[in-house]
């Protein structure tokens, strides 16, 4: 039985990134995570009994939440709730490492203010600096078998074991993956690592799935992504970021950032 991480801040997309990753994981444990800003723990309202701790006034008020959006008067037994306090993305990570978590599935917002367009996100934050596979959920989307899954095509790939991952994730699901190389420029044919793809994918056995290779023309990496999967009407985008800092990510200019900002498609984020 897996250990999913499902972090929640009791918003709309929080509670949708937990109804999809209960969809995607119906028999494994959800560990549902509110982490609270230490600046705030002493702010309990004054009704509260007194035996109530911190942490038990929040886990109450999150199960509350949660029960009302689903509109079921009990959780799910694999469900279970913790209250952290601290700053949110080392909080999430710590305890993502501490409870051996094997993956991740959070909601993205769908509107973001200036200062979060600049700083990032707490997404790209789990994303860069944990190292698991992260799911980020949009709003609206709900859980179904992948059928037709985007993998954004870059040098990790000519990497056997980062290869041997995208197939090992599809062995559940039997995809069709499309390998989609953005070119550096028109002279870029993509031939070399196209047929070095193909025998990494055929290294072991022959595949139990269809796959496509694909090189479209160098635009901006995201917007050709996203307008390629909707053309393709994929049902998940795969991206195998590098792992910095998050203070380092903020200042670099990111696809990650820009697919978490922009897509409206469900993207999963494997490290290499």
């Amino acid at each position: 039985m897996k250990n999913i991480l499902v972090p929640m801040d009791l918003s709309e997309v929080s509670i949708n990134a937990l109804k999809y990753a209960s969809d995607m994981y119906p028999t494994d444990d959800l560990h549902i995570l509110h982490v609270q800003l230490d600046i705030l723990e002493p702010l309990i309202p004054i009704e509260t009994p007194e035996d109530w701790s911190a942490e038990g006034y929040y886990r109450k008020v999150v199960e509350d939440h949660i029960k009302s959006s689903l509109g079921e008067g009990f959780l799910d037994d694999r469900m279970s709730i913790h209250i952290c306090f601290g700053t949110i993305v080392e909080t999430i990570k710590q305890y993502a490492l501490s409870n051996h978590s094997q993956a991740v599935v959070m909601g993205t917002k769908d509107n973001y203010d200036i200062l979060e367009n600049w700083l990032g996100t707490v997404s790209l934050g789990v994303v860069k600096t944990l190292g698991l596979p992260t799911y980020l959920i949009p709003r609206f989307s709900k859980f179904k078998s992948y059928k037709s899954v985007v993998i954004g095509s870059d040098d990790h790939l000519r990497d056997i074991s980062a290869i041997r991952k995208i197939i090992d994730w599809n062995e559940a699901y039997k995809a069709e993956l499309k390998f989609v190389h953005i070119k550096e420029n028109e002279a870029d044919d993509f031939r070399e690592a196209k047929d070095a793809l193909v025998q990494k994918i055929f290294l072991d056995q022959e595949p139990d799935f269809s796959f496509e290779i694909i090189a479209l023309a160098p635009k901006n990496v995201s917007d050709s992504l996203l307008a390629y999967s909707h053309n393709s009407k994929s049902d998940l985008i795969v991206l195998m970021p590098d792992k910095q800092s998050f203070v380092g990510s903020l200042f670099i200019k990111s696809n990650s950032k820009e697919m978490i900002q922009k897509s409206d498609i469900p993207v999963l984020f494997i490290h290499n």
